[in-house]
């Protein structure tokens, strides 16, 4: 039997999954602040409910895929948060890049409900996700996640268990703090190319042919060749929280903090919604040099 699934913040990453539990037979009801997004998943098999509060009423398991630690805060445990209504021995899905102790603060709170909590996260762009082949780390109890194996099967193609509630969390800001320096590493070695007068796409014959890193070649390729796509820029919010866990640590991470500074002139070039672009763009204006073979 089929589970009735409740999904909060409906994007393109949460869409997507509430696309794939409903091809799947799930009932599934949405809720987004953009009343529209949520709506447009009404012709899909989809209920939309007024607030979290209306959905925690009949789901039994809950994936929230929101922004920021203070959104997952608000729906879950706010006024209107489905903590408060929700039925004892339900299960809270938290997939979204958020503080590690902000996950962990949840699911204390939740436990008092009766409530179980999922520290999830995800890898995968959204074309990943509509093709329920996202790669998913989970944190939690075993038994707690048996009971959801069917749900998180069809949302993604790779499971993979990591501990304790709020480690995905940590996993997921050490792989994107990771994807960050290759960026800069990127940026910054065909930033000193084009100065040496030196041919990116020759440089990349030799490096494939003496190194196993598709996905350097990939980003070289990606910047030589000007094939930016548009998305968002997670890459600032995440190196934000990653250095916020580091210095609970009391951890320096002195790549991280210059990073994050980068990706900051990056928005303040380009504006919020920019990738790769937008790194390029500041190295192009630091060394006054275009870094694409594109003609402007």
């Amino acid at each position: 039997m089929k589970s009735s699934s409740g999904v909060i913040g409906v994007g393109s990453m949460g869409g997507a999954i509430a696309k794939n539990l409903l091809k799947a037979g799930h009932t599934v009801s949405v809720f987004d602040k953009r009343k529209t997004v949520a709506e447009a998943l009404t012709t899909q098999g989809a209920r939309t409910v007024s607030s979290p509060r209306e959905m925690g009423r009949d789901a039994e398991v809950i994936i929230t895929m929101l922004p920021s630690g203070d959104a997952v805060s608000e729906v879950a445990s706010g006024p209107d948060g489905f903590l408060n209504t929700m039925k004892k021995g339900g299960i809270f899905i938290d997939l979204s890049t958020i503080e590690p102790d902000v996950i962990m603060k949840l699911a204390l709170e939740a436990g008092k409900h009766g409530i179980n909590v999922v520290d999830g996260a995800v890898y995968g762009i959204p074309s990943v996700a509509e093709a329920g082949r996202l790669v998913i780390m989970l944190a939690g109890e075993d038994a707690v996640l048996n009971r959801c194996q069917d749900i998180l099967q069809t949302i993604g193609k790779t499971l993979i268990r990591v501990g304790q509630v709020g480690n995905a969390k940590k996993y997921k800001l050490a792989g994107n703090m990771l994807i960050a320096f290759e960026i800069l590493a990127a940026s910054e070695v065909v930033t000193w190319m084009r100065k040496a007068e030196i041919d990116p796409a020759m440089f990349l014959k030799i490096f494939e042919e003496s190194f196993d890193n598709r996905e350097m070649v990939q980003r070289i390729n990606t910047i030589r060749k000007g094939g930016f796509r548009s998305d968002p820029s997670w890459i600032h919010k995440d190196l934000t929280l990653g250095l916020k866990v580091a210095e609970q640590l009391g951890l320096p991470m002195p790549m991280a903090a210059l990073g994050r500074q980068l990706f900051l002139a990056a928005r303040a070039l380009e504006g919020a919604d920019t990738g790769v672009k937008g790194i390029c763009r500041v190295y192009e204006t630091l060394n006054n040099i275009r870094l694409s073979d594109k003609a402007e």
